[in-house]
């Protein structure tokens, strides 16, 4: 939480992890945040989106250390969103 609040504001983080667990892309808020068609709010979709971007942190982590030479999350293209929301909107 506290890496990905590095860059997210709370407010997206939050709703995030609501929304996430039991999924909701019927919740009149998740078009404010972007989430919807594009992006949609399916359950575990907060721990997922840790993930991915967890991976990317260690994978440059890994690089900068010099533990490895190259370092690829593929899964990383996939995670879009923005400071407030999800690539769908601009806030």
């Amino acid at each position: 939480m506290e890496e990905m609040a590095s860059f997210h504001t709370d407010a997206y983080l939050q709703y995030l992890q609501m929304v996430s667990q039991d999924g909701d892309d019927d919740h009149p808020d998740s078009i404010e945040y972007g989430l919807g068609y594009d992006c949609p709010a399916t359950e575990g979709i907060f721990d997922c989106a840790a993930a991915v971007g967890g991976a990317t942190i260690t994978a440059a982590q890994c690089l900068i250390d010099g533990k490895s030479k190259i370092a690829i999350n593929w899964s990383g293209g996939w995670h879009h969103a923005k400071k407030f929301s999800t690539e769908g909107v601009d806030a």
